[in-house]
């Protein structure tokens, strides 16, 4: 008798009964606090084609999907790297017709041919939540709130959301008049937090003394209500005042709900700049080193 073949294809992951259970249980825990918020569960194909899956989809995300060609049509197929994109079409699509907002939840998986790293898989899971035609900082924080709430439902106390824009940097950038190479690399310096090689390029670049003095701050814009303050005096052009004005708005209504203390304001943060349009967040929990949740503005 032929031993059966054990090997996994690298970053796929069986999960045995007591891992199934308290994926289950976690799984069961969110869409639990989903539903109290008013959110309708949505169920996308996994595969799709993959222009169509493309559209809307962040260049890298696009990039690392599963790819394999229909049989009967020929055409290119694609597993989903990402459900956003679905469900924006589905809300443009098959739901064109009700009323806004629309609030939709979910549990899936996702497929990426990433390296797999400390909490990422090939395929892994994500559950989350989209919702649609609500303009107003309300949004982001009832986003964020549910957040805090669906942390605190699986028992993690010792947790922390770092909250951005991404316009107060690309209204920088904007002024720089760089051309794109050059702002791909103060993007990845800022994106390391290396401050030696961010004040090399603003010096090479020369911009005007106000933005270069607001770029080399980009690193230090980290903390509470008093970024604010600081970030404020440092936008001269519209579209990083109004990132900042959205995200003071944002920090002031959840303070009066009583959840600032769990957040953390950082202008310095680029990740995610191709792909959220406003204000961002990511949850970090105590011990775990890479982020547990992360969402934002997406239009």
């Amino acid at each position: 008798m032929r031993p059966l073949p054990t090997q996994l294809p690298k970053g796929a992951r069986i999960y045995l009964p007591d891992d199934a259970a308290r994926k289950r249980h976690v799984e069961s825990g969110l869409l639990g606090v989903f539903g109290r918020w008013g959110y309708r569960e949505v169920i996308t194909p996994t595969f799709e084609y993959a222009d169509v899956l493309a559209t809307g989809t962040d260049a890298d995300v696009q990039e690392n999907m599963f790819k394999f060609v229909d049989r009967e049509t020929g055409r290119l197929l694609a597993l989903r790297a990402d459900i956003t994109p679905q469900i924006a079409r589905v809300v443009a699509t098959r739901l064109r017709d009700e009323g806004k907002p629309i609030r939709l939840c979910y549990v899936t998986n996702v497929f990426r041919y990433d390296e797999p790293q400390v909490s990422h898989y090939r395929e892994f899971y994500q559950a989350g939540v989209e919702l649609i035609g609500l303009e107003k900082p309300e949004a982001e924080v009832e986003i964020i709130a549910m957040a805090i709430e669906g942390l605190r439902a699986l028992g993690l106390d010792r947790f922390q959301l770092d909250l951005g824009h991404p316009d107060f940097f690309r209204g920088l950038l904007e002024e720089v008049k760089a051309p794109a190479a050059r702002q791909r690399e103060l993007r990845a310096a800022l994106a390391r937090k290396d401050a030696s090689t961010l004040e090399r390029l603003v010096g090479e670049l020369a911009p005007a003394a106000h933005v270069g003095e607001a770029l080399l701050a980009l690193p230090a814009l980290f903390g509470r209500e008093e970024v604010l303050e600081r970030a404020a005096a440092l936008a001269r052009n519209d579209r990083s005042a109004r990132a900042v004005a959205n995200l003071a708005e944002v920090y002031r209504l959840l303070t009066i709900y009583g959840l600032a203390d769990a957040v953390l304001l950082d202008l310095g943060e680029v990740r995610g700049f191709d792909y959220y349009s406003g204000t961002y967040f990511e949850a970090y929990v105590a011990g775990f080193g890479a982020a547990l949740a992360g969402g934002g503005r997406y239009d």
